[in-house]
């Protein structure tokens, strides 16, 4: 990649190892400001140096240690083999990434700079994933990949965009009560997956997604109010073993991993109905009263 840099006498060019361009997942849209990203050679996290929003709503890296030679060569690094550029690809590089204003949950992952364009994800969702909702639109043909995205994920305290429908849950695991931290945790409706949402260190999580178009109803039905919908929700997990920190790739390849989520403890548990506009928040039924707050995972 490449970005122009402005002097009071003209501009110059400087080629950018690293542009990374976010997803967040709720909203499905990359337009998202105000995020603390940093990168740093893995073996000296002194040499940091934080990433700039450009107007193309890219993340970007200038004066990066170990980076220079490609940073200030003329060349434009699309005109280079990449195995005979001015530097070669080395691994040992971390990103971490925050977000000031609590919107999502931090995390991690390993890059090799410099990179030959948009950081590219998708290679960490495993191959058995199910299909992503990049964009969760009954309107809009969805991307299937997360090819050029890096996912953001919502932290249980955010604010829900409008007009989005959120589900709630603070998970454990059955039998155990662990805290399963950064489990994954997907919200579908007629088979289809809808949301994807993180849990936090407390096992709390908000899958937040656009509602799906109104459920049909058959043509000798009374006619609905306006906006007297409800939808039929179907939770699944997906989870490894307990993260101890949130990293990207340990996030992703979750996805290989289903867990069970316990519906009820006994008995038939009650379909889960979400309405519109109404959050809802997912529980195991038939618990303890002291643990009745908890969603179950099967261990």
């Amino acid at each position: 990649m490449s970005a122009v840099v402005s002097q009071r006498l003209g501009s110059f060019q400087r080629n950018t190892p690293l542009g990374i361009r976010f997803w967040d997942l709720a909203g499905g849209t990359s337009i998202v400001e105000g995020l603390d990203v940093q990168v740093f050679p893995a073996a000296n996290p002194l040499a940091r140096r934080q990433l700039r929003r450009n107007a193309n709503d890219v993340y970007a890296a200038i004066d990066v240690a170990g980076q220079r030679k490609f940073e200030q060569v003329v060349a434009s690094p699309r005109d280079l083999p990449w195995w005979q550029g001015p530097t070669s690809p080395s691994p040992a590089y971390r990103v971490e990434v925050n977000d000031p204003l609590g919107r999502f949950l931090p995390m991690g992952f390993d890059v090799d700079l410099p990179q030959p364009g948009l950081l590219d994800v998708s290679s960490l969702v495993p191959v058995s994933a199910p299909a992503l909702p990049l964009w969760p639109d009954d309107n809009v043909a969805s991307p299937t990949t997360l090819a050029a995205k890096v996912p953001l994920f919502s932290t249980p305290s955010r604010a829900v965009p409008s007009p989005l429908a959120v589900v709630y849950a603070q998970m454990r695991v059955q039998g155990t009560l662990e805290i399963p931290a950064w489990t994954l945790l997907g919200a579908s409706i007629d088979g289809r997956l809808r949301g994807l949402g993180l849990a936090d260190t407390q096992g709390r999580v908000a899958v937040m997604f656009p509602y799906p178009n109104p459920p049909a109803q058959p043509l000798t039905s009374p006619s609905v109010a306006q906006f007297d919908f409800r939808w039929t929700v179907t939770l699944q997990a997906w989870r490894a073993a307990t993260l101890a920190a949130p990293d990207l790739a340990d996030i992703l390849g979750q996805l290989a991993s289903p867990c069970p989520v316990v519906d009820a403890v006994s008995g038939t548990p009650t379909p889960r109905r979400l309405e519109y506009r109404i959050p809802m928040t997912a529980r195991t039924e038939a618990q303890p009263p002291t643990d009745a707050s908890f969603l179950l995972l099967s261990a």
